[in-house]
């Protein structure tokens, strides 16, 4: 037998996250297939991406405080974790592990406004959008080192990723507010008097 198109729609709906939730979690919808990849290809991607825009500051010494220490990062609306650390040698490891001497918990609209420079690191500390656990000392330090990177030294499709990502965080925290309202917003039903 076929269905309306009002059962269909309504079947539609009821298979949809609420528009409410895509608006305050757009990067568990769009981010998604992200945190599908293979771990061991994430991994990969993440050491490349870290030695192209930290690899000088490694060398230097700026990350030492990180030798044989872990720090994991956690996007909180992907439900993903990477934890990273320099081997003795100054490598690079990353791993997938729940023990670290701290962690860095946000969203990834806050990770991408700190890897776009939209946003202080420290802003989005001091509004909560981004959480230090652990050895708070190390996790302030790694805090303010990534937000020293260079965007231009990431090969350029990473480059433009990045961009990309960035700016839409920017533009979703400028216009998240005014939808959230409009999708609130309920048209006043007031008695007709004569």
């Amino acid at each position: 037998m076929l269905k309306s198109p009002l059962q269909l729609s309504r079947e539609l709906a009821a298979a949809l996250p609420p528009l409410t939730d895509v608006v305050r979690r757009p990067g568990h919808y769009l981010l998604q297939p992200l945190t599908r990849t293979p771990f061991a290809l994430q991994a990969a991607l993440l050491r490349k991406l870290l030695q192209d825009s930290y690899g000088e500051a490694i060398r230097e010494g700026d990350f030492d405080s990180l030798v044989n220490r872990w720090i994991k990062i956690t996007v909180v609306d992907l439900d993903a974790s990477w934890s990273i650390s320099l081997g003795a040698d100054r490598s690079i490891q990353v791993a997938r592990t729940e023990t670290a001497d701290t962690e860095i918990r946000g969203d990834s609209a806050a990770f991408a406004l700190i890897a776009g420079r939209k946003m202080d690191p420290d802003t989005l500390f001091f509004q909560r959008r981004i959480v230090i656990l652990g050895d708070t000392e190390l996790g302030h330090e790694m805090k303010n080192l990534l937000d020293t990177g260079d965007l231009n030294d990431l090969p350029a499709p990473a480059h433009k990723m990045l961009e990309l990502a960035s700016s839409v965080a920017a533009y979703w925290e400028t216009s998240k507010r005014d939808l959230a309202a409009a999708l609130s917003y309920r048209i006043p039903v007031t008695p007709q008097t004569s």
